[in-house]
């Protein structure tokens, strides 16, 4: 009897020794990963610190186009900042911290209050460059703020609103459908900002601004290059890559919304291995840094101030 006691223990004893050293070589950490999350982690707190900066030296004036420039940078930087701390991935409900703070639903919460807020921030540029431009053409008088180009200026917006539901659909059921259908919506948000931003730039060349001397054109500059970089790659990298996730997936697997919502909001399967990591590995770094810096300058409230020209008063010949 003693003696299949201590078989039947060191029976056990292995089996549980097997299990944790699977555990422990499934959830090694990889070297290049925690560079990836410290480089981030940095950039993080430096945007944190830019941006506070930013809020407190930005212009003095009380008009309400820079106060809402201000504001609406807050959730978007944050929502950044807190992802690069604690990063996940929505649908695989992979974490790099095994922590609530981790939450995969507090992380879609937060991204989609700071993007609606970074679309507002841009369209809200776009409408004001816009206003300043069509006042200069016509001499200095009052203009209504409701052109074509604003009113296409603010469909974005609603696009970008769009996504954000598709995007916790997405979350919720784990259907990689609706993560392409949200990336489209970006990408179509874009396809209308390219356009909207290229032709104010062209306005403002027009009306001789010089892009080194108006905020508002170079923001105009950049975001008709941002465009044409983007809205491809949305088309024909990001986009085809989820529809083919939806085609290979199980679609038996998929929860309802309301089962989701609490799956998300309390599932976290940690992993620091670089395969689960490496596909989001580019577009988290460029969306953690580039688009928050965007953010940041956009905080300036850029305008437009066409160059005035002073007429001198010509010179009566003597008689």
């Amino acid at each position: 009897m003693g003696l299949d006691e201590n078989m039947i223990g060191n029976s056990v004893s292995d089996e549980i020794s097997a299990i944790m050293a699977e555990d422990e070589v499934r959830t090694q950490d990889d070297p290049k990963i925690w560079v990836w999350y410290i480089v981030m982690a940095i950039i993080a707190c430096v945007n944190m610190y830019l941006m506070a900066r930013a809020y407190c030296q930005a212009t003095t004036s009380t008009s309400s186009y820079s106060d809402l420039m201000k504001d609406l940078a807050v959730p978007f930087v944050f929502q950044t900042s807190y992802r690069s701390w604690f990063p996940n991935q929505y649908t695989s409900r992979t974490v790099f911290w095994d922590t609530g703070l981790s939450s995969i639903l507090l992380a879609r919460f937060l991204a989609c209050i700071g993007e609606l807020c970074w679309v507002c921030q841009i369209s809200h540029v776009l409408r004001h460059v816009d206003s300043d431009t069509r006042a200069n053409k016509a001499s200095n008088r009052t203009v209504s703020s409701r052109s074509t180009l604003s009113l296409l200026a603010t469909l974005p917006m609603l696009l970008i609103a769009i996504a954000e539901a598709c995007s916790f659909t997405c979350t919720a059921t784990k259907d990689n459908l609706y993560c392409g259908l949200e990336e489209s919506f970006w990408g179509l948000s874009f396809l209308c900002f390219g356009p909207i931003a290229a032709l104010l730039f062209l306005r403002c060349y027009q009306l001789g601004i010089k892009p080194t001397e108006s905020n508002g054109m170079m923001t105009c500059a950049v975001l008709t290059i941002f465009s044409i970089i983007y809205v491809p790659w949305e088309f024909k990298d990001n986009v085809p890559k989820y529809i083919d996730l939806w085609h290979t997936e199980d679609h038996d697997n998929y929860l309802s919304f309301h089962d989701g919502i609490v799956d998300a909001a309390f599932t976290r399967n940690m992993s620091r291995e670089y395969d689960a990591w490496s596909e989001f590995l580019f577009w988290r770094t460029a969306y953690f840094s580039l688009c928050a810096w965007s953010s940041i300058y956009l905080m300036r409230a850029p305008t437009v101030e066409v160059p005035s020209v002073v007429f001198l008063p010509s010179s009566q010949p003597s008689k």
